[in-house]
């Protein structure tokens, strides 16, 4: 039996080393395939996953001089394509290993030179490298390729292809400098070419931008990754024999911000601008639009679903908030063009009919013209004979009919139920695509509107159904034409909230009746020749200027005491620095802040909140909601019966996470927020701070300062929140490091 049983272990040991030997055979392919790094995207506003490398083969690389070859794939004759190299890469040949990508000098300057990306002159982190910026959410990684190869408008980084990364005035003409330059000469696809490829060859490895170029047409560009990846125990490098990118019209894209951002922080009754940039697709080919058969209208609208944390803001002062609180403008396709309203008045232009269309009542060569190889030009966008037309039948007589409409018309605003099966307020825009083509025709500039930038723009006020730790404070915008679904783009709005439990300091019980106020820092003051200076608001601007000297502010809370609606303190700086409002300071200068009484909100979601509280005896306390980011003073203004008030207020902060954080951590959501800011800074996942604050029975308190105070007054702070205490006897403020 043992003799049978080793036999048996012999036999089975050897079929299993044949058995391993076979599937680390098969091991370097199977990695090779799953582990293919991709960048590649189709569209600016749908992010690709797959790599189209099927039909290549897998090479081992390991040197700097190592190649490989990319196949543009195009849609017709004529087209050109150039490529741009945006990221290289570096080869040891000590180490034996090639680098992470990294931008190419171009690229590293222009992201330099705008603060959207760097900070003083430093690349911000998510940004650094294009590791980095894979590894962001999809909306940061193409709207950062937008900027980078194609955007014209000043509002946002000009493009480094065109404008390079600075300028100055030369002979009275702007001179760009730093420009991307194209990584080889461009290829244009013949007339007598036998598929629809190009193919550029010996490609150093990088990651490259494909674009294309043609007569009236435009294609999204493509940024292909040509690194090489590692495979196998050994770290060797592949790459594939051959990339393949292939070419779409750019039908369009859309980009929708709030408060100039994807993503931001909003309270109740703040008044918050929504915009969305366009670019229009390509516009339709001259086609006949009436015929026997049907009606063939060119279509293309933008519609909008506002959920109902927002509502329309009556921009225009009439009353009434409804379409006519909407503008419609565009920039035009040219190098510094200016954002220009789009006429509201009629215009001419010509829908193509056969002959069944009713022309009683119509005069001929003046409301009508017949269509013929002569004339076929000045009724149309590209046609030279009649039978180009869209839809032409032989032996059919075709009409210009003249018609009048304005660019666009807006749709009564209205509630419409979305894909969520959430109500929101609907708002739509429709483009008279034929009255767009006149325009364009016409235009004395010879601008092309479908590559310029529309915007649609609106304010709306943030109401008491903005929800907290919550993304369904969203805005979506889409437009939709011909042949699509459409192409959205989502912003969202969050709010926070505070969480006030008062407590018995001895026995941890919670207790009603103390009367809280709730301040909120606006405008700071420098204190200049013994006098205090204006500054700034806390947007770094003179937006929310209060209309009063700091005197005048200290004198109406001499005047009111409680009924101020202002709070205030000094604070002398014990170093220079700069203010998380943008105000400089040197070391000894005395900096005064002033805070305005909060009545934003509402009091657990049912009561409107009037700037103060009252506490109950409940675990739960009292919940303010709909609050933005800043920071707050919570006061007490009366202690619960029998106990002692506190001897100084507490100060919080609502932080909101920068946006590359949220990129780089959160996926771009700003649910959460930091209370503090720097090294004491502290997340609140839930986007609401609670203090719990203790109050002591029988205790009669110093009257300021001294010794009484640091032995008896019980200082009340979340111990979730940590939250800092201002002393306002002594109205310092606390460090720069942990506060401003």
């Amino acid at each position: 039996m043992k003799r049978a049983n080793s036999k048996t272990r012999k036999n089975r040991l050897i079929s299993l080393i044949i058995v391993m030997m076979f599937v680390m055979s098969c091991f370097p392919i199977f990695v090779v395939q799953t582990l293919a790094a991709d960048f590649q995207t189709d569209s600016l506003n749908n992010r690709a996953n797959t790599s189209g490398t099927a039909a290549a083969t897998t090479i081992k690389v390991d040197s700097e001089s190592a190649t490989t070859n990319l196949v543009v794939k195009l849609t017709a004759k004529g087209e050109t394509v150039t490529i741009y190299k945006v990221a290289a890469i570096n080869y040891d040949t000590v180490t034996k290993k090639y680098s992470d990508p990294y931008w190419v000098p171009a690229v590293s300057n222009w992201l330099s030179a705008y603060d959207t990306y760097s900070t003083n002159g430093t690349i911000k982190t998510a940004y650094a490298t294009p590791k980095n910026l894979s590894s962001a959410s999809q909306s940061t990684w193409t709207e950062f390729y937008k900027y980078l190869l194609y955007n014209r408008d000043s509002r946002g980084p000009l493009n480094v292809i065109e404008y390079g990364s600075s300028s100055e005035i030369v002979d009275g003409n702007t001179v760009f400098s730093g420009k991307l330059e194209p990584y080889t000469d461009s290829i244009t696809l013949a007339n007598d070419a036998e598929t629809f490829e190009v193919t550029f060859d010996n490609l150093e490895l990088g990651i490259y931008a494909v674009m294309v170029k043609a007569d009236a047409k435009r294609f999204t560009p493509v940024v292909k990754d040509l690194t090489p990846r590692v495979n196998g125990p050994e770290g060797n490098y592949y790459v594939d024999s051959v990339y393949f990118a292939e070419l779409k019209a750019a039908d369009a894209t859309i980009d929708k911000k709030l408060n100039g951002k994807q993503a931001d922080a909003v309270r109740i009754g703040e008044v918050v601008d929504f915009d969305i940039d366009i670019t229009l697709p390509t516009l339709y080919s001259d086609r006949i639009t009436y015929t026997r058969a049907m009606d063939q209208i060119y279509s293309m609208y933008i519609e909008d679903y506002m959920s109902q944390s927002f509502t329309l803001y009556d921009a225009n002062n009439d009353g009434v908030a409804d379409e006519k609180d909407i503008s419609f403008t565009t920039t035009g396709s040219m190098p510094g063009s200016v954002k220009e309203p789009f006429p509201t008045s009629n215009f001419d232009y010509y829908e193509i009919a056969d002959s069944s269309y009713d022309r009683s009542g119509l005069t001929a060569d003046v409301d009508y013209f017949v269509l013929t190889d002569d004339n076929i030009a000045d009724y149309t966008s590209g046609c030279t004979h009649v039978s180009d037309l869209e839809g032409y039948e032989n032996g059919q007589t075709y009409y210009a009919i003249k018609v009048s409409a304005p660019v666009y018309t807006l749709d009564p605003v209205r509630t419409k139920t979305n894909s969520d099966n959430r109500d929101c307020t609907y708002l739509k825009l429709n483009i008279n695509v034929g009255v767009l083509k006149q325009m364009i025709k016409e235009d004395p500039e010879g601008r092309s509107f479908d590559s310029a930038i529309v915007t649609m723009s609106y304010k709306a006020i943030v109401t008491d159904n903005v929800e907290v730790n919550s993304e369904n404070n969203y805005n979506t915008a889409t437009i939709v034409y011909e042949g699509t679904s459409g192409i959205s783009d989502t912003v969202r709005g969050y709010s926070y909230g505070l969480q006030v439990i008062k407590v018995d300091g001895d026995t941890d019980a919670p207790i009603a009746g103390a009367q809280f106020n709730i301040y909120k820092e606006v405008n700071t003051y420098k204190k200049i020749n013994d006098e205090y200076v204006w500054q700034a608001d806390m947007s770094g601007s003179d937006s929310d200027r209060l209309g009063l000297t700091y005197q005048q502010v200290k004198e109406d809370i001499e005047e009111k005491e409680e009924e101020s609606i202002y709070y205030t303190y000094e604070e002398t700086k014990s170093e220079s620095g700069t203010t998380e409002a943008g105000v400089e300071y040197d070391e000894g200068d005395v900096l005064a802040y002033v805070f305005t009484k909060y009545t934003a909100g509402y009091i657990n979601g049912v009561a409107q909140f009037n700037g103060s509280l009252t506490s109950v005896a409940s675990e739960a306390g009292v919940t303010v909601t709909g609050l933005d980011e800043g920071n707050y003073i919570l006061m007490e203004t009366r202690a619960p019966s029998g106990y002692n008030s506190l001897a100084e207020d507490i100060l919080f902060t609502i932080n909101r996470i920068d946006d590359e954080t949220a990129q780089l951590e959160f996926n771009g959501s700003l649910c959460g927020f930091y209370d503090g800011y720097d090294n004491s800074k502290q997340l609140i996942e839930n986007g609401i701070i609670s203090l719990r604050v203790l109050n002591y029975k029988g205790l009669t308190l110093p009257s300021t300062g001294g010794i009484g105070i640091l032995l008896f007054t019980v200082i009340g702070i979340s111990i979730m929140s940590s939250a800092l205490v201002l002393m306002v006897v002594r109205q310092r403020r606390m460090d720069s490091s942990s506060y401003m």
